[in-house]
């Protein structure tokens, strides 16, 4: 059943398709990532572009911090500003400042449930009232 010609033509096909990758194999540049396997080259320039960037921005965060930073004039701060400064802070650092009224909400009782609700006689509230 197997006929002779066939299988020479396959193997003929076979071996004119391997060429044929292999032909465009070397045609195509290697991908960018063909350093992950031994035996390729890495091209040169691909060395100290991320060496030069991370400079350039190391560079660029250094004169920005130094721009920000620096006092303009060398000049200190007057005694007015200072009086300022620790009059703030005392205020800030004071245990008063930061306290919260809680206990005075914790201590709220609830009116008992069988409680009589207000009288609605004297409460008039017009429309307008309601809506602000």
């Amino acid at each position: 059943m197997n006929d002779p010609t066939l299988d020479r033509e396959d193997e003929v096909l076979k071996a004119t398709v391997r060429d044929g990758l292999a032909a465009r194999d070397r045609a195509l540049p290697p991908p960018r990532f063909a350093h992950a396997w031994p035996g390729t080259e890495r091209p040169r320039t691909a060395t100290w572009r991320p060496a030069l960037a991370g400079g350039l921005a190391l560079a660029a965060i250094g004169a920005v911090s130094w721009m920000l930073l620096a006092r303009p004039g060398g000049e200190s701060a007057s005694p007015a500003d200072l009086r300022a400064t620790v009059e703030l802070a005392r205020e800030l650092s004071s245990p008063d400042y930061w306290r919260v009224p809680t206990d005075d909400l914790l201590a709220f009782a609830a009116p008992p449930l069988n409680a009589e609700l207000p009288s609605p006689d004297g409460f008039h509230v017009s429309l307008e009232e309601s809506l602000l």
